[in-house]
This record gives structure tokens, sequence and C-alpha cells, in this order.
């Protein structure tokens, strides 16, 4: 018999699996933690257990207080600005809340990367704001008469919004059905939309006497998330990353002149892009685009040292330092540029790299501050981090035979001290 229980809960589980996003969120770790749509969903709950019931409080059977939704919730025939906002955060049921932070978990992060926090949190409230007067609008009307004077409750308007800017932003993303099928999620969502005006459609015929969902506020909210889309201009942000991503698939199975195209369209609108740059220059070496190549590892290093030092950073200067020193056997940079990168790469323990970063500096800028500096700091590298003694005692000579009047001549002359001891 317990097989019979197992077979069947197997059976019935995926049915009531809730869709679910296969798309790969960009963000991780802490900046990735979708803070607002946690903050949503934590005072969700404690609304609900603020609001319910105390004569009928169980695991099972617990419901918002009537006297609470009258006051709080959308009351069609008596709406306010403060029921329009209110209502969003209470629930009838636990089984009505739980749907709702479900679907909001599952796709509220990523319209929350994609718009940022503050926007994603007014839009949210917009979204529910502009279901609950679709609700009002259409429960006024002599064919929904008996939704009149019931209190309309629950964040399913907004999660609705969600939904509808969701379709539109990530057109290309699959959802999975049943735990077994993936269907793009502008199909599933755009069936979903057609449900909910169907479903109201119908009740019309009995005044609205079977609208137990307010299918009006659902559509409202759909409506509402998909047309938001055009002044957001969210489309131009889907545009660009469905180029990247298809440039990189093309990078992967070794389509090298269609990822140069892909990224050269893509970078055309955000130039900005360091990390972008950085492989495209990798894609041009492979099509023996020299010039190109180093126009873009160039201003991949102009931008990561432009960006805020950090430790990531200082690793993706490196990593592009790194693969051009592959590409050229002479990659000249400005001063400035070097001496930077020269410092990544001793940040992230890449000395040979260093190395050469120093040494080109000092060739090729010999007559610079940052050549002094760079010097300098090549011999402190042959001393202490490549354990070379003997080069560092000539970079040391050399040092105080070139800058003589410099400010580190007293420093320089104590290394070089330490230097030739090692040696000895």
């Amino acid at each position: 018999m317990w097989f019979l229980y197992l077979l069947f809960i197997l059976i019935l589980l995926p049915l009531l699996a809730p869709p679910i996003p296969l798309r790969k969120r960009e963000k991780s770790g802490w900046d990735g933690l979708p803070f607002v749509t946690i903050g949503l969903i934590l005072v969700n709950i404690f609304a609900f257990l603020l609001t319910v019931d105390n004569n009928n409080f169980s695991l099972s059977e617990a419901t918002v207080s009537q006297s609470i939704a009258d006051k709080f919730g959308i009351v069609p025939r008596s709406p306010s600005l403060l029921t329009l906002f209110t209502h969003l955060f209470l629930h009838g049921s636990w089984s009505h809340l739980f749907f709702n932070m479900l679907f909001l978990l599952l796709f509220a992060p990523h319209i929350e990367d994609a718009l940022g926090r503050w926007e994603y949190l007014l839009f949210y409230i917009g979204g529910g704001f502009v279901a609950g007067l679709l609700h009002v609008a259409f429960s006024l009307t002599p064919l929904l008469d008996a939704v009149a004077d019931k209190p309309l409750v629950g964040a399913s308007g907004a999660i609705a919004a969600v939904l509808g800017l969701f379709a539109v932003r990530f057109w290309r993303a699959k959802l999975r059905i049943f735990l077994v099928f993936s269907v793009p999620a502008m199909y599933v969502i755009g069936f979903y939309t057609a449900h909910q005006i169907y479903l109201g459609l119908q009740s019309f015929t009995d005044a609205g006497s079977s609208d137990s969902v307010a299918n009006w506020a659902h559509v409202g909210g759909l409506l509402f998330g998909a047309l938001i889309a055009i002044p957001l201009r969210v489309k131009n942000d889907s545009r660009q990353e469905y180029t990247l991503e298809d440039a990189e698939a093309a990078s992967k199975t070794d389509r090298w002149l269609d990822a140069a195209t892909l990224y050269d369209r893509y970078l055309a609108e955000k130039p900005g892009d360091a990390a972008t740059h950085h492989l495209a220059g990798r894609v041009r070496v492979k099509l023996r685009q020299s010039e190109a190549a180093h126009q873009h590892f160039t201003e991949s290093l102009r931008l990561y040292v432009l960006a805020p030092p950090n430790p990531a950073n200082a690793a993706a200067i490196a990593s592009v330092f790194t693969d051009a020193c592959a590409a050229f056997a002479a990659f000249p940079l400005p001063a400035t540029l070097l001496s930077r990168v020269a410092g990544a790469c001793e940040e992230t323990g890449q000395y040979g790299f260093a190395e050469r970063a120093l040494s080109d500096l000092c060739r090729d800028h010999a007559e610079t501050k940052e050549a002094e500096n760079g010097l300098f700091r090549l011999g402190k590298l042959y001393l202490g981090r490549l354990n070379n003694p003997e080069k560092a005692a000539k970079v040391f000579i050399d040092f105080l035979m070139r800058y003589p009047e410099s400010e580190w001549r007293v420093h320089a002359e104590r290394l070089h001290t330490d230097a030739e001891g090692k040696i000895s």
C-alpha cells in the first residue's frame, strides 16, 4: 500500500510544482542577494501573523481578520490610496500567502537585478496600484456587482506585474513546467494572461460571483508589467544581454567571425564594458587581427584601471595583460597604465608578468616619474618575490645611476646592500 501512496505523490508532485525560471542570474554572492524581494516576503509573512483572525488561528485554517480585510483591503465601492497600498501586504490564508510568496521568490530576484533595488520596489508597488485600480474599475460595473462590496487582499496583482515584465525583459528565458518540460517564458506567461482574461470575461456572465481570485487585478498587473517595459527600455537591455550571450556561444564553437561581429555590435552600445573588450580582444587574436586585438586589450585595461580598485579588478587587469603578453611579443602601453598593470600583477601573484610590465615601463618611458618608481619596484620585485638578488643588485645600481636625486635613493642603497649580502 505504501508503494501506491509513494507513486501517487510522485505523480502529483510535478503537477503541483510552479513554473521555475531556468535563467541564471548574473549577480552572485552578497551583491546578488535580492534584499528587496526578501524584505517583501518577510513583511508579508509578518503582516499575516499580525492580521490573522485570533479565533481561527491554525496551521491549516488561519484566515485574515474580516475587520482588517474590510479596513485595509480594497473595497471597490470605497477605495482609497491607503488601501491600494495596504492590500498588497494582506493575505486571506496560509495557502494564499505561501503560493504568492513562492512565485515572488522565483521570479522577482531577476527583475530586482534588472531594474535595481529601489526602482524594483517602486515598480512592485506601482504594479499593485494598477492591478487594484483595474479591479475597482471592473467591479463598479453592473457586470461584476457581486464583488463590489468584497475586500480585495493579496500581493498577486504586484506579482503579476513582475511576471509581465519578466516575459518582456527575459523573453528568451525558459521555464521548467511540471518539473519536466522547458517552455519559453513568454509563451507560459502569455497563456496565463489569456487564461486570466478568459476567466474575467466569464465572470461577467454571473455578475462576478465566480470571480474568487480577482482575475482583472491579475490582468492589470500583467499589462502594467508588460507595458512599463516600453518607457523603461528593457528591450534594449534584452537585446544587449542576448547579443553578448550569442557572442559567447559563437566563441565556444570557434565561430570567431560571428563572435567578433556580435561583440562589436554589443560594444557599439556599451563601449564602457571592460570585460567584453577583453573577450573581443581574444576573438581578434584568433582572427589574427592584431591591431583590433591590441585596441580591445588596451581599452579593457584602461577601463579596469579607471574603476575603483578592488581585488576583483586587480585579477581582471592581470588576466587581460596575461592574454595580451601571450598574443604579442611587444605590447606598448602608456606609462600610467603600465604602472597600474604591474601593481595588479603583483597583487595577484603574477610576478613574471609584473616583471614584464615594469621592464616595459622602464624601457619605453625612461624619462617619466612612473619609470623612476617602476625601476625601484622592479628591484624590490627581484629581491623580495623572484628571489634573484643578482638582478636586484644590478637594477638598484642602475636606479642610483639614473636617478641620483631620487627621493628613494637612501632606501635603494639599503636594498642594494641587502642584495649584495644575499649574493655573497
